[in-house]
C-alpha cells in the first residue's frame, strides 16, 4: 500500500469487507435496473422525480434487508451516496442497460433478484424489487432490449 500511496494513489486497507460488497450492491439496486427498464442514463434517476421516488424504494427495502443480515446502514445516508453517484456519472450508461442494448444477459438476479432472496429468508417483503426483477425479465427475457 506504501507504494500506491507514494504514487498518489490513495489506498487504505478496508476492515468490514462484507459491508464494503454489500455498499456496492446497494448502489446498484438504485441504478441498475431502473436505468434498463427506461433506457436512461444514471443521472435521470436525480432528474426525474418518479423515478427518483422508485429508486429511493428499492434502495430503502435493500437496507432493510441488509440490516436483517446484520449489517449496520443507515437507509438516508445510502440513498443519499446512490443519488451522489447518480449526479457523479450522470452522463453514464449503467452495466445493465449496456448488457440489454447489446442482447446480454442482466445481473438482475445477482443485485435486485439478491436483495428479494434474502429478504425472504429473512421475512422482510421486497415488492419494488421484485417488481424490478419481474420487469427486466419481461421486457428482456434472458437479455437483449425485445422488438
Amino acid at each position: 500500500m506504501e507504494t500506491f500511496n507514494r504514487a498518489g494513489i490513495e489506498t487504505y486497507m478496508e476492515k468490514d469487507v462484507k459491508k464494503l460488497v454489500w455498499k456496492k450492491l446497494l448502489i446498484n439496486v438504485g441504478i441498475n435496473a431502473l436505468t434498463a427498464i427506461f433506457n436512461i442514463r444514471n443521472g435521470a434517476l436525480v432528474a426525474d422525480k418518479d423515478l427518483n421516488e422508485i429508486m429511493r424504494g428499492a434502495v430503502y427495502e435493500a437496507v432493510e434487508v441488509a440490516q436483517g443480515c446484520g449489517l449496520d446502514f443507515s437507509p438516508t445516508e445510502v440513498i443519499q451516496e446512490v443519488e451522489e453517484v447518480c449526479h457523479l456519472t450522470a452522463e453514464n450508461v449503467s452495466s445493465m442497460l449496456q448488457d440489454v442494448r447489446k442482447g446480454n444477459m442482466t445481473e438482475i438476479d445477482y443485485i435486485n433478484g439478491a436483495i428479494v432472496r434474502e429478504g425472504e429468508r429473512n421475512d422482510i417483503k421486497t415488492p419494488l424489487n421484485r417488481l424490478l426483477v419481474r420487469l427486466i425479465k419481461e421486457l428482456f427475457g434472458e437479455g437483449g432490449r425485445s422488438s
